[in-house]
């Protein structure tokens, strides 16, 4: 098909000088500690409460608003459930692994972190602690 002056845009694209909304929400809530923005989600939630209320007295029902409500809703849900939801895991977890043979650090302790490669695993596998190999014909 072939576009014709008619079909072509009339204006010129208008470019993003801003940042995004996303950005923009964390410029804005970024300064935020966890406990602010929980009372600000439970403030938001109380004034769609009081909004949806007032709407049904008059017989409306506003889908936007009732859709933000379930999703602030549902963000709340899992914020409030969020360590309770962990603990129990972590607790049926242990209980189906039963008892960690003896001599065996807690689960508390961080064992990760002090995994470390053993020393002299270079020279187990042909080299020095420097990567090279020695022998050869080059070698005096």
């Amino acid at each position: 098909y072939d576009i014709l002056p008619e079909d072509e845009p009339r204006f010129d694209p208008v470019l993003a000088d801003g940042p995004s909304a996303r950005q923009r929400a964390a410029q804005l809530y970024g300064v935020f500690s966890e406990e602010e923005k929980l009372v600000l989600l439970e403030q938001k939630i109380d004034m769609l409460q009081r909004k949806m209320a007032e709407e049904e007295k008059v017989g409306r029902v506003d889908q936007i608003t009732q859709r933000l409500y379930d999703e602030l809703e549902a963000v709340r849900v899992v914020t409030r459930g969020e360590g309770l939801a962990q603990a129990a895991g972590k607790a049926a977890a242990m209980a189906s692994r039963g008892q960690d043979p003896a001599g065996l650090p807690s689960p508390r302790q961080g064992v990760g972190s002090q995994l470390q490669e053993p020393q002299g695993q270079a020279e187990l596998e042909g080299g020095d602690s420097s990567g090279k190999t020695g022998g050869g014909r080059g070698a005096s």
